[in-house]
């Protein structure tokens, strides 16, 4: 059964899954984000259709794949931004070209990822995120391009943004 959710746009509404489906799914972005080899932060990302049936692609941050003991270099004076982000790895590997997607990750975009989440060819309905990232200039450029921003809870609910909350 699916819910309305208020403040949504009226296409979006009546796809998203019941409150119990959505707190499945953060549990899993959640999980996922422990399989992060990064010593700075445990990332994941997965892009689902609007009623979370589907799940089409799925990332976590970290170095590149069949180099599992790659040292992570976030966290030594070397260079702090070695780790492909979860997004940028999900949006590699998606596969499928279809509308009406939903980007769910476990820390807010940064700006690199926003950019590559506005340019896939056939778009996002919406990003949900668990944790906010402190810049929040990432979340204001999606909203801008017309996709919908909310951070999704543990328990399935979710706060739908716009640009006052940041």
């Amino acid at each position: 059964m699916m819910t309305q959710i208020e403040g949504t746009h009226d296409i979006l509404s009546p796809h998203l899954p019941n409150k119990k489906t959505r707190s499945v799914f953060a549990s899993f972005v959640e999980n996922l984000a422990g399989l992060s080899k990064c010593e700075d932060k445990h990332v994941a990302c997965i892009i689902c259709d609007l009623d979370m049936k589907q799940i089409y692609s799925m990332g976590v941050n970290g170095g590149p794949s069949g180099f599992e003991d790659l040292e992570c270099l976030c966290a030594s004076d070397k260079t702090k931004y070695s780790c492909i982000h979860a997004e940028a790895n999900a949006l590699v590997k998606l596969t499928t070209r279809v509308e009406h997607k939903i980007m769910i990750c476990s820390l807010s975009p940064c700006l690199q990822c926003t950019s590559m989440i506005i340019n896939e060819p056939c778009g996002f309905d919406a990003v949900l995120f668990m944790n906010r990232h402190k810049d929040t200039e990432a979340l204001r450029i999606l909203m801008d391009a017309d996709i919908l921003v909310g951070q999704l809870f543990s328990d399935g609910e979710i706060k739908w943004l716009d640009k006052l909350d940041l």
